[in-house]
């Protein structure tokens, strides 16, 4: 996994972790949510980490799969640790967005295994191996990477990037949230009860919105509540236009007109958040409930991060 931190000022009493099972509406949303920390009055003590899906885990979607990616990640995370193919990845990940010169998935394949064999022959480390990154040792990783890439590619800032991968999980004080959907087609409901189960051995905070994510958008609007419940839960999918569109999209698309899934018009929404956190509360927000009804528990995501909560 991939984990994308700000910059802090002042003293930091927790992290919060962010894990998604989605990779575009979802992170978008708290990416700038976070960006915009100050205006939205965000906890300056808490730092927010963004555990992000590498491109090499983009072709599935379900919440049992995120929990084990997370549970992997945050395992090594509070061992000081980082398994060397992960590793990897995420640095890949940046360089095929941060330099035209990596523009294919092909390119970025070949860099990943060249990387992969560098710190083999360069350390004895094999890509299922973890490293500890207390250790001198992954200076000395972190440099062998650096000039590597730097003699086929210039890419700004990959040293911060790199020491950005390094972020120890405290068990003690730091806190791991899942976001996910509640999508009655995909995920069963013996699979819910075993995601209930799972993160409340592990302590993981679990959000859910009931069908998507969309319907927490959704809720930032008073509009939603001249919306069928049984429609907006049922979520089919319809074709408009000759294109299939999913009937929660298809009503916040009435409400942001240019909302697309890679582009979620959050300049529309950042006004909102205290409507849509409110407007909640006329839906579910138990996680037992969530099983079958309509609704969302995102919004006490955000009442934990901000200042006054």
């Amino acid at each position: 996994m991939r984990l994308k931190r700000y910059a802090q000022k002042g003293k930091i009493n927790k992290r919060i972790f962010l894990s998604f099972e989605g990779v575009k509406t979802e992170v978008q949303y708290f990416d700038q949510l976070i960006q915009h920390r100050s205006e939205l009055n965000i906890n300056p003590n808490i730092e927010i980490i963004l555990m992000m899906r590498n491109h090499t885990f983009l072709g599935w979607s379900n919440p049992l799969k995120a929990f084990k990616r997370t549970k992997y990640c945050i395992d090594n995370l509070s061992k000081n640790q980082r398994n060397v193919s992960s590793f990897i990845s995420s640095i890949v990940e940046f360089c095929f967005y941060n330099t035209q010169l990596l523009s294919t998935k092909e390119e970025a394949s070949s860099l990943y295994d060249s990387l992969v064999i560098l710190i083999k022959n360069n350390f004895k480390l094999d890509k299922t191996n973890n490293f500890n990154f207390t250790h001198p040792v992954s200076i000395d990783i972190k440099e062998c990477i650096i000039t590597f890439i730097n003699n086929k590619f210039k890419i700004k800032d990959l040293d911060v990037f790199i020491d950005s991968q390094f972020i120890p999980f405290n068990p003690y004080r730091d806190e791991v949230c899942l976001i996910v959907d509640r999508d009655s087609r995909s995920v069963s409901n013996n699979q819910y009860d075993t995601l209930l189960k799972y993160c409340g051995i592990n302590k993981f905070n679990l959000f859910v919105s009931n069908p998507c994510f969309e319907f927490w958008l959704l809720l930032h609007f008073d509009e939603i509540f001249d919306i069928d419940k049984a429609e907006l839960l049922d979520n089919k999918k319809l074709l408009i236009d000759g294109c299939e569109i999913h009937f929660c999209e298809y009503e916040l698309k009435k409400l942001l007109p240019n909302f697309e899934k890679n582009n979620i018009c959050f300049s529309s929404l950042i006004n909102r958040i205290n409507i849509a956190v409110s407007n909640e509360k006329y839906y579910e927000e138990s996680l037992l409930t969530l099983k079958t009804e309509l609704g969302s528990n995102v919004g006490q995501l955000l009442t934990k991060l901000f200042a006054n909560s």
